[in-house]
């Protein structure tokens, strides 16, 4: 991964981050990593546990940011959520998996928030 690639991500995620608090969350971790996965922002929204994958382009090259987030990295996003909570111990609590998308326009960032944008794997045990 490059070194603008790695800024434009870490650009995003702080984005990500400050637009979440304005829609009400509360953050409660950043970059949270586990046998080689990774959850961005790991937040709470009106009382539910929110593993929010962020995604960020400067350009459509490689489609639109939220095209990034393809079931091979739902299903990895998915797996870290559980460690996290196993670990964390909140497996009985219900959760969900949002996507922050950026876009990079020549006037700025263009954020959206999917909620609800992906659910588990049915392979894997929730509880």
């Amino acid at each position: 991964m490059s070194m603008q690639t790695r800024n434009t991500g870490r650009q995003g995620e702080e984005l990500a981050e400050q637009f979440l608090i304005q829609q009400g969350y509360q953050i409660l971790e950043r970059n949270w990593q586990k046998r080689g996965g990774e959850i961005d922002i790991i937040a709470e929204d009106k009382g539910m546990l929110v593993f929010v994958e962020v995604k960020t382009r400067r350009s459509h090259a490689m489609g639109y940011a939220v095209e990034g987030v393809h079931k091979g990295k739902q299903r990895l996003v998915a797996k870290t959520a559980q460690l996290y909570r196993l670990e964390k111990k909140r497996v009985l609590e219900d959760c969900r998996f949002d996507v922050v998308s950026i876009e990079w326009t020549p006037t700025g960032p263009r954020i959206e928030l999917f909620k609800h944008a992906f659910d588990a794997p049915g392979d894997l045990a929730w509880g």
